[in-house]
């Protein structure tokens, strides 16, 4: 039908679903694509769909990879059909939390600024180390044992000599972050080294995204040997909605890893990654202010401003107990939703993020000027004979009333007789 050329009007039911797209359908070595999407049989349709769904991703990615790679009338429906019989991932599905959404400065390159942060113990007994380029969403894991700050140190070294030396890292107040070592490791590598605020991983988003999105693969892939380097490569190959539609390699390595489903393709056609940097980081400024927009609008989030010297109460967390401790705003940290809050409680300077501050109204006590001694009232206990002595005391009169207060006019008491001679109305 390609060579022979396209009727006018399409009767096969099988070919009319591609009619309009006929323009658009070329030919590669015997091969039918369709832009660059390569035309996949029908015989072979249910073995291309096991592998889009390697490493079990939700339904926007396989979608997202079937849209570079292959193509069939259907094949929407058929990957949500696929994930929606998915026991795995029906088993590992997320619930929506509702959190305020602060976004950070959008990089302008790969290793400007990443994320880190401890997933585990997990279901395996094991803790790992996740590593998150804000640029590229490039992740690295790294298996944890023990997880002391030296080992923390000797594994971020590692992905350093590998990779390169990042700008600046973010992470949570953890003890091995907080550490000497790797205070150390920073100052040696000219590394700026950034805090979220304590009990806040909002803050810490990027690589909180990910351990959600590690923890669910470990659930559906758990079993296998190598299951970590699987779920990696499917993650580093797949096109993201925040990235404009491009992967994290293409945007880390500059081009597409090769993988399994590359072998659709001809030998020599060639899958172009064209980036450009300044339309990007415009679309990632846009993409922040847009979903900041909609999580705002949703639940009704309020900017919450401080003042230097304002009183304020602030979230203090300590041995699993939460509770609300008095203190009062130093100043604010800058480009940041944080503040530096003296606590007196505590006795020294805490960081806090706004959504952990609440105002606080001091409450003025009125003090009497003269305050004397306060007479003691209590009445001494009394003997039996004591008791026996006391006379009681003499009926009050009744024309006698407390000063300031009218006299009760008392009506007679009409009292319920039931003879029934005598009628009452």
């Amino acid at each position: 039908m390609h060579k022979q050329g396209w009727p006018r009007k399409n009767e096969d039911q099988q070919l009319a679903a591609f009619h309009p797209k006929r323009d658009a359908i070329s030919e590669i070595e015997g091969c039918l694509i369709y832009g660059q999407r390569m035309i996949i049989p029908k015989s072979l349709q249910s073995r291309i769909l096991k592998t889009l769904h390697i490493a079990h991703p939700g339904i926007v990615r396989m979608k997202a990879i079937a849209k570079e790679h292959v193509y069939w009338p259907g094949i929407g429906k058929e990957i949500e059909k696929l994930v929606h019989q998915c026991e795995q991932c029906q088993g590992a599905s997320k619930t929506p939390a509702k959190t305020l959404l602060t976004p950070w400065l959008a990089p302008n390159e790969v290793f400007e600024r990443v994320h880190v942060d401890f997933a585990g113990p997990c279901s395996d007994g094991y803790t790992y180390l996740l590593f998150v380029d804000a640029f590229s969403k490039w992740p690295e894991v790294c298996k944890m044992h023990p997880i002391t700050a030296k080992d923390t140190v000797e594994v971020l070294q590692s992905i350093v000599y590998r990779l390169g030396i990042p700008k600046e890292i973010v992470s949570d107040n953890g003890r091995q972050f907080r550490s000497h070592e790797f205070s150390s490791f920073c100052k040696e590598f000219g590394i700026k080294h950034t805090f979220t605020p304590p009990y806040h991983p909002m803050s810490n988003g990027q690589v909180e995204r990910f351990v959600d999105t590690f923890k669910r693969s470990m659930k559906k892939c758990g079993q296998k040997k190598n299951w970590i380097e699987e779920t990696l490569l499917a993650y580093r190959t797949t096109p993201h909605a925040s990235l404009n539609g491009h992967s994290p390699d293409e945007l880390f390595l500059g081009r597409h890893m090769r993988t399994k489903i590359n072998l659709v393709h001809p030998e020599g056609q060639k899958i172009s990654s064209n980036i450009d940097k300044e339309k990007f980081k415009k679309f990632q400024q846009a993409h922040q202010q847009k979903m900041s927009k909609q999580f705002n609008t949703k639940h009704g989030s309020k900017l919450s401003k401080f003042r230097p010297g304002e009183p304020v109460y602030l979230l203090n967390y300590r041995l699993n107990k939460t509770e609300w401790l008095s203190g009062t705003i130093i100043e604010q940290v800058k480009n940041s939703p944080t503040y530096r809050v003296k606590v007196p409680a505590i006795g020294r300077d805490v960081h806090r993020h706004v959504n952990q501050l609440r105002k606080r109204h001091p409450i003025e006590m009125d003090t009497p000027k003269d305050v004397g001694t306060t007479p003691d009232r209590r009445t001494p206990a009394r003997t039996p004979e004591q008791i026996r002595q006391i006379s009681p005391r003499p009926e009050s009169p009744k024309n006698l009333s407390p000063k300031g207060r009218p006299q009760r006019n008392r009506r007679p008491i009409n009292r319920l007789d039931p003879d029934p001679d005598k009628k009452r109305y």
